[in-house]
């Protein structure tokens, strides 16, 4: 689809008010709501899902959470909210009034029977803070940087508000709340803080202790003055105790069993190096024991492999051959998929348009933040992995991050 849209280059940022008033005003003409979380759901994404799901509750709307993930590795069995499996939804799904998408604008993050859904839904609106809008081409807000006046009115108002700027999806709520003049609570504090800590504990912006059970600013975003005054407001709100259990829940590498931590221990014998070592990556190949046993691309090894590629591009393991790296790649099966995932020093927009233009194919994804993103390719044969893996070496090349 071709993309069009408002896009803003001014600078910090808060939503506006006719935009949170006209993104309320269509979801409280709503009697029934689906909020769509991305195919492997993350904190960001369900945290996400959940604030907006209490919020329409107290309004008195009825509404549901599409998920991919499972309820228990993301804590949120006892959440109290309305959980549907993507998977479950039938073809004759009773559609609902307005649709959601939330911490993702683009079809590639959702599978096709999610989709084929949203397609039937009268009202679709949505929050994110991605790249790669292609669910609308048109009615939809776009901004890559903070905004300097915070009275600034963004117009025309629409249906898809994305801030790429944002350090989360819940951040991007805290502003709408605060557009609205919503109080937020302990309970939608602790919700939203969830997952700010855990998309920016990804991004390197957020440190978080699982086992001293503290949660810090980084300087990346002490230097952003929207990101730290929404975490500082919202770690304000709650109690010791609460910052504790956040703190255990994202940072899950500090609870690791033995073959889970020889495992971690493993990836630094795994680097390969290009471009004179600057880039960086570990190949995992389709099928590979070690990884199997694992169980794959679990809440668990994905955190691993996260820390894993922040403390290359950090050099956190004070090694002279990573002196130079300023992009790290992890490639590794996930179930009948293949996978990408990437950290970066410079602007990996100018990968996912150079992959965009040479390869795009229709079964393949690339895309996400300036900073962090993946992909995926639809196939576990390993010669079509390898020859995908070789593609984005390339395309991380010709950018020259």
């Amino acid at each position: 689809m071709k993309v069009s849209g408002t896009n803003i280059n001014f600078k910090a940022n808060k939503i506006s008010k006719p935009q949170a008033e006209y993104i309320n005003s269509v979801l409280c003409s709503s009697k029934s709501v689906d909020i769509i979380c991305h195919e492997d759901t993350d904190r960001d994404s369900a945290d996400s899902a959940v604030s907006i799901f209490n919020y329409l509750k107290q309004k008195g709307i009825s509404s549901r959470i599409i998920i991919s993930q499972n309820l228990k590795s993301l804590n949120l069995e006892n959440s109290g909210c309305n959980f549907i499996n993507s998977k479950d939804l039938k073809e004759n799904e009773p559609v609902s009034d307005t649709a959601i998408c939330m911490d993702f604008s683009s079809s590639e993050r959702i599978n096709q029977k999610t989709l084929d859904y949203i397609k039937k839904v009268p009202k679709l609106l949505c929050f994110d803070h991605h790249r790669g809008v292609n669910l609308v081409d048109h009615d939809y807000t776009y901004i890559n940087k903070p905004l300097d006046e915070n009275n600034i009115h963004i117009k025309p108002v629409t249906s898809f508000y994305i801030d790429s700027s944002a350090k989360s999806t819940t951040s991007i709520l805290y502003r709408f709340y605060e557009a609205l003049g919503e109080k937020i609570d302990n309970s939608q504090a602790y919700t939203l803080f969830s997952g700010l800590v855990d998309d920016g504990q990804k991004r390197s912006a957020v440190i978080c202790d699982g086992l001293n059970g503290k949660i810090e600013p980084d300087t990346m975003l002490v230097e952003d003055k929207n990101a730290y005054e929404v975490f500082a407001d919202l770690r304000n709100k709650l109690a010791p105790e609460q910052i504790k259990q956040i703190a255990q829940d994202v940072d899950l590498t500090s609870f690791l069993t033995k073959n889970e931590r020889n495992f971690q221990m493993s990836l630094f014998s795994r680097l390969n190096f290009e471009k004179d070592g600057e880039i960086a990556y570990v190949y995992i190949p389709p099928n590979d024991e070690e990884w199997n046993k694992l169980g794959q691309d679990t809440t668990i090894t994905s955190a691993i492999l996260n820390k894993f590629r922040r403390d290359v591009i950090n050099n956190n393991f004070n090694d002279d051959k990573l002196k130079k790296v300023r992009t790290v790649l992890t490639f590794y099966q996930a179930d009948d998929k293949y996978r990408v995932s990437i950290h970066s020093k410079g602007n990996l927009h100018y990968v996912y348009a150079n992959y965009d233009k040479y390869y795009k194919n229709g079964i393949t994804s690339l895309g996400g933040h300036t900073s962090r993103g993946g992909g995926r390719i639809l196939s576990t044969n390993e010669i079509i992995c390898k020859n995908w893996m070789k593609k984005i070496l390339d395309c991380v090349k010709l950018s020259n991050l």
